[in-house]
């Protein structure tokens, strides 16, 4: 497991996550060929915004975690110029120049232009960095993420939360969870009685090149590479509940709602429900059990039979009007 982030690094949250936005709306701009004197200004803000730190703490908890002016630049811009920052090499004046020299929108025509051998063209473009461009290309398949490219950010990103205060228990959930071989996203799930600033602890750790959401209990960050990671904050008593929501798979969700209506009851991120009293929530194992069923392994959660395969037989009990052993019927 990689080893936690400084203390340090943590503790900059407040100011790093206003920051980002700033250094985004930067960037965002440089590509568009705003004046330069403006696009310098909003760098200088993220450098303030750093400094200032903890002062900007009450500021961050009345936000929206969204800026104006950047939501307004990034509707101008093809979706796709904005991925082009996380490849290596790449800053926002070569962006501009592969979007304005040769109509690139995103990754899928980059990668078209360099198979065409348009960006070994271009001055200042060499081998090496089209080297590095394909590289980085290749590293994201269309399909999503090898696993194998995906689980070291996320071992990363679960040992810096574990050491975060207030943290009582953090899994990585989804497809990295059980197991499959290529992944779309990061996701991890965090049991914590109070959310406090975790989210905004998360969004400024180190390799997170950009924050797409930040709300009290989740946040949403791309990673210097590309990748998206996705953080849950759960109740104590809804850990086990949203970690099953989370891992998934979809359809192995929906069967589990399925069968919890068959029994009067109701599943969801935040437990299993009998009307609005939580019957069960905090642990994965008891909510299976309260549905009838053995606990069921990550890599098992893909609805191929393993619900019927999880059945457990009913519970004997006595049946008072005829004196003997009955079995129990559904819970």
């Amino acid at each position: 497991m990689a080893p936690a982030p400084p203390t340090e690094a943590l503790a900059a949250t407040p100011g790093a996550l206003v920051a980002a936005r700033f250094r985004r709306l930067a960037d965002l701009l440089e590509i568009e060929g705003a004046n330069p004197f403006r696009v310098r200004a909003y760098r200088r803000a993220a450098v303030t915004a750093e400094r200032l730190g903890p002062r900007l703490r009450e500021l961050l908890a009345r936000a929206t975690g969204r800026l104006r002016r950047l939501d307004e630049t990034e509707t101008r811009l093809p979706p796709g110029l904005a991925q082009l920052l996380a490849l290596p090499g790449l800053g926002p004046k070569r962006i501009r120049r592969l979007h304005g020299e040769l109509g690139i929108r995103g990754p899928g025509d980059l990668r078209a232009a360099l198979d065409a051998g348009a960006v070994r063209r271009l001055r200042g473009f060499g081998p090496a960095l089209e080297q590095r461009l394909r590289a980085g290309l290749a590293t994201r398949r269309a399909d999503g993420w090898p696993s194998a490219t995906a689980a070291p950010h996320a071992r990363s990103l679960h040992a810096a939360l574990e050491a975060m205060p207030g943290v009582m228990a953090a899994t990585i959930a989804g497809s990295l969870r059980r197991g499959r071989p290529i992944v779309g996203d990061i996701d991890l799930v965090v049991a914590a009685e109070s959310p406090g600033d975790i989210t905004q602890r998360f969004t400024a750790l180190p390799g997170v090149a950009e924050v797409l959401t930040c709300g009290e209990t989740q946040a949403t960050v791309r990673l210097t590479n590309g990748l998206q990671a996705d953080l849950r904050i759960a109740a104590p008593d809804a850990f086990g509940a949203m970690l099953i929501h989370f891992t998934g798979s979809k359809a192995h969700n929906i069967a589990l709602r399925r069968r919890a209506q068959a029994r009067g009851l109701k599943l969801n991120e935040y437990g299993l429900y009998r009307g609005r009293r939580r019957l069960a929530g905090r642990t994965e194992a008891e909510i299976y059990a309260a549905l009838g069923l053995a606990e069921i392994p990550p890599a098992r959660r893909e609805a191929e039979g393993e619900i019927e395969a999880a059945e457990r037989p009913p519970r004997p009990r006595l049946d008072r009007h005829q004196g003997g052993v009955a079995l129990a019927g559904p819970h």
